[in-house]
C-alpha cells in the first residue's frame, strides 16, 4: 500500500505536548475547515495579511510570544517531536525584514513555492550542553523580505547515562518536514 507524502507530514506533525513552564499563553494560529481545499489533511490555514501570504501548519501549531523577534514577527509552536530523540523543541519563526542569522548560516540550497524563491540557509548554535538548528528560508514577495526560520533545540546525547540516552533526531527528516510546509507557502494580494 503506498503511503502518501501528505499522510507521511501529517503524522509526523501530530500534536506534541508543550514543554512545561511555557511563560505565555497561546492561541490558535487559525480554524481549519475539514474540506479546505489548499491544505494537506490533519493541517490548517494561516493567512498573514500583513505580511501578504498564507501557509498551512499542522493542526495544533499555535501562535507564542515574539516579543524576543523584530517587529511583526511571529512564533509558531506545538509542532510534534519525535519520541525517544534528543529534539526537545522546535518552532517557526516568521521574521519580516533582515534576519541577522542568514548572515550567519551557511546556502544549503533553494526551493521555489507559490512563484517564490526561496534561499534555504542553515545556521547552528549550541554549547556542551546543547545544539539549536535554524532552517532558515529567506525569499522577496512585493519588495518585502521574508524569513521563515524553523528552529530546533536538541540536547546533547552524551549529557545522559548511557541507559537512558536518546537517539540523536534525524535532521535530514526534519530538513524534509521543513520543506513540506514551505510547499505550501502562497502570496497573498
Amino acid at each position: 500500500m503506498k503511503t502518501s507524502l501528505l499522510f507521511k507530514l501529517s503524522m509526523a506533525f501530530g500534536v506534541a505536548a508543550f514543554a512545561a513552564g511555557c511563560a505565555a499563553p497561546s492561541k490558535p494560529v487559525a480554524s481549519h475547515h475539514p474540506a479546505h481545499p489548499v491544505c494537506p489533511p490533519h493541517s490548517h490555514l494561516y493567512k498573514d495579511t500583513a505580511h501578504h501570504y498564507r501557509l498551512c501548519l499542522p493542526n495544533g501549531v499555535t501562535t507564542g510570544d515574539a516579543s524576543a523577534y523584530p517587529a511583526g514577527s511571529t512564533v509558531f509552536k506545538g509542532f510534534a517531536l519525535p519520541t525517544g530523540t534528543n529534539l526537545q523543541d522546535k518552532k517557526l519563526v516568521f521574521i519580516p525584514g533582515t534576519d541577522p542569522d542568514v548572515v550567519s548560516g551557511t546556502a544549503s540550497g533553494h526551493l521555489t513555492a507559490g512563484g517564490v524563491t526561496f534561499k534555504r540557509v542553515k545556521f547552528d548554535e549550541g554549547s556542551a550542553g546543547h545544539s539549536t538548528l535554524h532552517i532558515i528560508y529567506t525569499g522577496k514577495h512585493a519588495g518585502k523580505t521574508l524569513n521563515f526560520d524553523f528552529t530546533h533545540y536538541a540536547a546533547n546525547v552524551l549529557n545522559f547515562p548511557p541507559q537512558n540516552r536518546p537517539h540523536e533526531y534525524n535532521r535530514a527528516h526534519q530538513l524534509h518536514l521543513s520543506e513540506e510546509i514551505m510547499h505550501t507557502f502562497q502570496p497573498l494580494p
